[in-house]
C-alpha cells in the first residue's frame, strides 16, 4: 500500500467537486471564469501559460514549477467513444465537427495557429463537382487532468503579464477523419452515387470489425465500395494519409487498440483556460463567420479552376484553345496569393483587436468591406467562372455532336473559302480575347496591396512601415475605395447557354435536303459579348448576330403574277426594323423526295411594308421567307410560305372598232399563251371597263379560238385583258391591259363639260376626230370647247339631232371667241378653229349635198353679217374651209337664196363644180345675178 502524503489526501478530496463540475461543462466554482478552447493537435499540459491575443503558448515555460503542479493534478477517468458521419464539406461544418469556438477559428483562420493531427481536416482540399464526399469522424476520451483551485492564489498569478490565461484542465484522448471520395464520370451525376456513399459509410458505426462491416454492404454496395478513394486525418501520426476503403476498414478496427491500453498515446483534445486578468474582448461572431465564407469561397473557386483544367472531359478544349486554360491557371495563382494575403491582414487584426484595452472592431470590418469591394469578390468570381464554364461545356456540346470546331482563324477561313451553302457558325467571342476582369485584378494586386505582415509582427511587434487600418482618414479611404472599384463580369452565362440551346435545337431540326452547314468558332468581338450566332452565304458574312429565337410572323402574299409576286410584311414585333431580307427558292417535286434549291435573296433598301419579288418563272411553286434586320442583328425566318405563280398570259392583243349607227363593235385578237406543262386551253376570259371606272365586265369565249367580239358604247375609252383558263381549272394570268381605240368622239356638250373633255382629250396619244350633237351657248363653255380644238383633228356636227341654225350660230359664237383670245394672246386661235373645219364634207362626217351647200351659203352669209355688225374680219379665216369644203352637187332653192351670196361662195372655190337648182326666182335682178355665176359653174341642172 502506496502512503499519500495528507496534504495530497486534502488536495484530492478539494477536486472531487471539480471534477464533477468539469462533467457537467464546467459551468461552476471557478471553472465558471474558464475558457475552453480545442487543443487541435497542440501539446497542452497543466499550468502552460498560454496568450489569448495571439493564441500562442510556450510549451516550456509554466507558470508553477513542476512539483507544485505534480502536487496539485487530480486526473479522473472519462473513457467514452463517439462515431459519426459528417453530412457537409464547409469550413464551418469542418470547424463544426472540431468544437472550434469563434476567437480560435480566426486565429486558425489567419494563420495564427497551426493545426496538426486530425485537425489537419481543416486543410483537406475542398469537394470537387466531380465527387461525392462522406467524411466519418471517431472522436474517444480516455481521462481528465486539472489543477486545484488553490494553485490560483499564488503571488506570481496576480504579478503575471506575458500571458492572459493558464491551463488548468486538459481533456484526453484521440481523434480521426476518415474522407470518403467518389469520383463520378463527368455530366453522369445523378446524385445516386452520393447516396450510396452515404450508405455504405453509416455501416461503419455500429461496429469496429472490419469483416462485419463488409458484410452488411449490399452486393451492388460491395463493387462501389472498391472505388472509394479515403484521407485519413488522425492524432496518431503513423497512419494518416490516402488509402483504399479496404485499407481504412482495417485501420478504423485497430483504433480503440493503438491508444494503449493505459491510454497512454492519448492526446490532448481540449484545454480549460483561466483568465489572468479579466479580459473582455470578445467580437461578434459575424465578422468571423463571414471571414469563414470568404476563405470558403476562394478554396472553392480555386477548386473549379483546377477542375475545368484537369477534368478528362475537357482534355480537348484546353489543347486546341491554350489560352482559356492559361487564364483558368491565372485566376487560380490569383486566388491562392489573395487569399495568403487576407489570411496575413486577417492575422494582424484579430491580433491588433486582441491586444487592446477596448474592442475594436473597425479594422475586421474594414478587410471584409475592402474585399466585398475588390474583383475577388464571391459574386464576380462566380461570374466569371460560370462564363468560362458555360464556354468550355458549349464546346463539348459540339464536339460531342460532331459540329466541326474551328481551332484557328486559318481553319475557319477555309472553311469560308470552300463553303458554297449556308453556313451557320456558334461564335464564342470572349474565349480568347484580352480578359479585363484578369487585368482588374492583377491592378488589384498590385495598385491595393494589403498591409504586409511579417513575423514580428505576429509575435506582437509591428512592422515599422505598415499603418494601422483606423489610422487612416475617412476621406483617402473613401477615395482610394472609389477609384479602385471594381471591374464586375459581365453575366454571359445564360446569354451562351440560349445561343448553343437554340444553335443546337436548329443543327437537330436541319433536314438532309438543306443546304446549310454548321461549325463553331473561337472570333473575338467586343460588340457582342459572350456568344453570337453567324451567318455566313457563299463565305460572305452576312450577320455577326443571327438571333434564331427571334421569328418574325408569316408575310402574307398580296398579289401573284406570272413572273413576280407581292408580298406584304406583317406589323413586326422586332422593335425598330430597318429593312427586310427576303428569301425565295423553286421547289421541284422529285419522285421520291422535294428537291430543295439554293435559297435567292431580295434585300429592302428601307422598311417598307411590302416587297416585290421579281424574275419568277411562270405557273412554278416557290417557298418565300424573310427576316427582320435592327440595328443589334437579324432575326431569324419566318415560317416559309408556298406560293404558286400564274401561267403564262395570252400574248399580243390587237383592238379594232367596227362602227354601228349607236353602239361600236370590237374585234379583239391575241396569240396563244405558251403552256409551261402541255395543258390545254379550255377556254378564254376577255374582261373589259371603261377607263377610269372600277370593276370589270367578263365575256367567255366559246372555245380556245384566240378573237372575241365585245360591243362598246361609242366615244367612250374602254381597256380589255385577256386570261386563258385550262382544262385542269387554272386561270392564266391576264395578258397587259390594252386600250380600245376610239376612232370618232360621239359627244353633246350640253351634257358633259367642255373642260372634261379637255382632260380626256390630253390623255390621247393622238388627234382624233370629234362630231357633236349638242352644246352649250354659254360664254365659258365656248372657250373651254375653243381650248380643246388643239387635241381634236376634225369637228363635225351631226345632222340628225341639231337645228343647222344653232350649228351655225355655235361657230359663230366659236369665232368671235378666237378672235377675241387671238387679240388677247396673239395665238393664231382663227387659223386653229379653220385648221379642224378643213375638210370635204364639212360639217358633216359623210357627204349630203343639199345639206351640206345650205349650210356654207347660210354661214357665209352670218359671218359676212357679223363682220359688218363688230367691225371683225372672219372670212379670210374661212377661206380654206370653203376651199376644201367642196360638195360634189352644189343644190340650191334660189326662190330662198340670194343670187349674188352664191356667187361669192363660188368664187372661194379652187375648181368648178356642178348645180342643181331646186326652184329658182323670176326678178330679173336674181336672173342676172346668176348670169355672173355660171363662169364658176361646170354644169347646171
Amino acid at each position: 500500500m502506496t502512503y499519500v502524503p495528507q496534504n495530497v489526501k486534502n488536495a484530492t478530496i478539494e477536486l472531487n467537486n471539480p471534477a464533477k463540475h468539469f462533467c457537467r461543462s464546467l459551468t461552476e466554482d471557478w471553472t465558471a471564469d474558464s475558457v475552453v478552447v480545442a487543443a487541435l493537435g497542440r501539446p497542452f499540459d497543466l499550468g502552460m501559460l498560454y496568450d489569448c491575443r495571439s493564441d500562442s503558448f510556450d510549451s516550456d515555460v509554466s507558470l508553477w514549477d513542476k512539483s507544485t503542479i505534480a502536487f496539485m493534478r487530480h486526473s479522473l477517468p472519462r473513457p467514452l467513444t463517439e462515431v459519426k458521419c459528417i453530412e457537409g464539406d464547409s469550413l464551418q461544418d469542418r470547424f463544426r465537427a472540431l468544437d472550434v469556438t469563434t476567437p480560435l477559428r480566426a486565429s486558425v483562420l489567419s494563420g495564427l495557429v497551426e493545426v496538426g493531427g486530425a485537425a489537419g481536416y481543416l486543410n483537406h482540399p475542398v469537394q470537387s463537382t466531380l465527387q461525392d464526399r462522406v467524411t466519418l469522424q471517431y472522436r474517444t476520451t480516455t481521462r481528465l487532468d486539472m489543477l486545484s483551485h488553490r494553485v490560483l492564489q499564488e503571488e506570481r498569478v496576480r504579478t503575471q503579464r506575458k500571458a492572459t490565461h493558464v491551463v488548468m484542465a486538459v481533456l484526453y484522448g484521440a481523434q480521426a477523419f476518415f474522407t470518403f471520395d467518389y469520383k463520378h464520370i463527368s455530366g453522369q451525376h445523378s446524385g445516386a452515387g452520393e447516396a450510396d456513399i452515404h450508405s455504405v459509410v453509416k455501416k461503419t458505426i455500429p461496429t469496429f470489425s472490419a469483416d462485419q462491416i463488409f458484410s452488411s454492404l449490399s452486393d451492388d454496395e460491395k463493387p462501389n465500395s472498391l472505388l472509394y478513394q479515403c484521407t485519413l486525418y488522425c492524432d496518431l501520426d503513423h497512419i494518416n494519409g490516402s488509402m483504399t476503403y479496404d485499407r481504412a476498414l482495417k485501420v478504423y478496427e485497430t483504433l480503440p487498440k493503438l491508444l494503449g491500453q493505459q491510454g497512454e498515446e492519448a492526446v490532448p483534445l481540449y484545454a480549460w483556460l483561466y483568465p489572468l486578468k479579466n479580459l473582455d474582448n470578445s467580437v461578434e461572431i459575424k465578422f468571423f463567420t463571414k471571414a469563414e465564407g470568404v476563405l470558403d469561397h476562394l478554396r472553392q473557386a480555386t477548386m473549379r479552376c483546377q477542375e475545368m483544367m484537369t477534368d478528362f472531359t475537357n482534355g480537348c478544349v484546353m489543347k486546341w484553345f491554350p489560352d482559356l486554360k492559361y487564364k483558368l491557371s491565372r485566376l487560380s495563382e490569383l486566388l491562392q496569393k489573395y487569399q495568403l494575403q487576407f489570411k496575413r491582414e486577417l492575422a494582424m487584426a484579430v491580433k491588433t483587436m486582441r491586444e487592446s484595452e477596448g474592442v475594436d472592431e473597425n479594422r475586421l470590418r474594414d478587410i471584409l468591406q475592402n474585399h466585398d469591394q475588390s474583383p475577388f469578390c464571391l459574386q464576380s468570381i462566380q461570374l466569371w467562372l460560370n462564363n468560362k464554364a458555360a464556354e468550355v461545356k458549349s464546346l463539348n456540346v459540339c464536339k460531342t455532336r460532331n459540329i466541326p470546331i474551328m481551332k484557328s482563324q486559318e481553319e475557319l477561313d477555309a472553311v469560308l473559302r470552300s463553303s458554297k451553302d449556308r453556313l451557320l457558325c456558334f461564335t464564342l467571342t470572349s474565349l480568347e480575347d484580352e480578359d479585363p476582369f484578369l487585368s482588374t485584378m492583377e491592378q488589384h494586386k498590385h495598385s491595393v496591396p494589403m498591409n504586409t505582415v511579417n513575423q514580428s509582427d505576429l509575435t506582437g511587434q509591428q512592422h515599422k512601415h505598415s499603418v494601422p487600418m483606423n489610422t487612416v482618414n475617412q476621406s483617402d479611404l473613401t477615395g482610394q475605395q472609389e477609384t479602385q472599384r471594381p471591374f464586375k463580369p459581365p453575366d454571359l452565362t445564360q446569354k451562351i447557354q440560349s445561343a448553343l440551346r437554340l444553335f443546337t435545337k436548329s443543327y437537330e431540326d436541319s433536314g438532309d435536303g438543306e443546304n446549310i452547314k454548321f461549325i463553331a468558332a473561337v472570333i473575338p468581338d467586343i460588340s457582342v459579348p459572350g456568344s453570337s450566332i453567324r451567318l455566313y452565304q457563299q463565305g460572305s458574312l452576312i450577320t455577326t448576330n443571327f438571333q434564331l429565337g427571334l421569328k418574325p410572323d408569316p408575310g402574307q402574299v398580296a398579289e401573284i403574277k406570272q413572273s413576280c409576286v407581292l408580298l406584304t410584311f406583317p406589323q413586326s414585333t422586332i422593335r425598330r426594323p430597318e429593312r427586310y431580307r427576303v428569301e425565295y427558292r423553286v421547289m421541284t417535286t422529285g419522285v421520291s423526295k422535294v428537291s430543295k434549291r439554293p435559297w435567292n435573296v431580295v434585300d429592302t433598301l428601307a422598311p417598307a411594308e411590302t416587297c416585290l419579288v421579281p424574275g419568277l418563272k411562270p405557273f412554278t411553286l416557290y417557298q418565300i421567307r424573310y427576316s427582320v434586320i435592327e440595328h443589334s442583328g437579324m432575326s431569324d425566318f419566318s415560317k416559309v410560305i408556298e406560293v404558286k405563280t400564274l401561267r403564262s398570259p395570252p400574248e399580243q392583243l390587237y383592238v379594232s372598232r367596227l362602227l354601228n349607227k349607236t353602239k361600236e363593235t370590237v374585234k379583239v385578237t391575241w396569240f396563244q399563251p405558251e403552256c409551261e406543262d402541255g395543258a390545254s386551253v379550255l377556254h378564254y376570259n376577255v374582261d373589259y371597263k371603261e377607263t377610269g371606272l372600277e370593276g370589270w365586265s367578263t365575256m367567255v369565249t366559246e372555245g380556245p379560238e384566240c378573237y372575241c367580239d365585245v360591243t362598246l358604247n361609242l366615244s367612250t375609252c374602254y381597256r380589255v385583258r385577256v386570261s386563258a383558263v385550262y382544262g385542269e381549272g387554272d386561270t392564266s394570268a391576264t395578258s397587259r391591259e390594252t386600250d380600245v381605240p376610239v376612232n370618232v368622239w360621239y359627244l353633246d356638250l350640253s351634257e358633259n363639260k367642255a373642260s372634261l373633255l379637255l382632260e380626256v382629250l390630253k390623255l390621247q396619244p393622238e388627234k382624233k376626230p370629234v362630231e357633236l350633237k349638242g352644246w352649250s351657248d354659254e360664254e365659258s363653255e365656248v372657250r373651254s370647247f375653243l381650248m380643246c380644238l388643239s387635241y381634236i383633228s376634225q369637228l363635225s356636227f351631226c345632222p340628225v339631232w341639231s337645228d343647222p341654225s344653232k350649228q351655225i350660230k355655235f361657230l359663230v359664237d366659236l369665232l368671235s371667241q378666237a378672235a377675241e383670245w387671238e387679240e388677247q394672246t396673239g395665238e393664231k386661235t382663227l387659223k386653229l378653229v379653220s385648221s379642224v373645219c378643213t375638210y370635204s364634207t364639212f360639217p358633216f362626217h359623210y357627204g349630203d349635198n343639199y345639206k351640206q351647200s345650205d349650210f356654207l351659203l347660210d354661214l357665209y352669209s352670218h359671218v359676212r353679217d357679223y363682220e359688218t355688225q363688230t367691225g371683225r374680219s372672219f372670212l379670210p379665216a374661212l377661206q380654206a374651209v370653203y376651199q376644201s369644203a367642196r360638195p360634189a352637187v352644189w343644190s340650191i332653192d334660189l326662190r330662198k337664196r340670194k343670187a349674188s351670196l352664191l356667187l361669192e361662195v363660188l368664187k372661194l372655190q379652187p375648181e368648178k363644180k356642178p348645180v342643181e337648182l331646186k326652184s329658182w326666182s323670176d326678178e330679173e335682178s336674181e336672173v342676172r345675178s346668176f348670169l355672173q355665176c355660171l363662169p364658176y359653174i361646170s354644169q347646171l341642172r
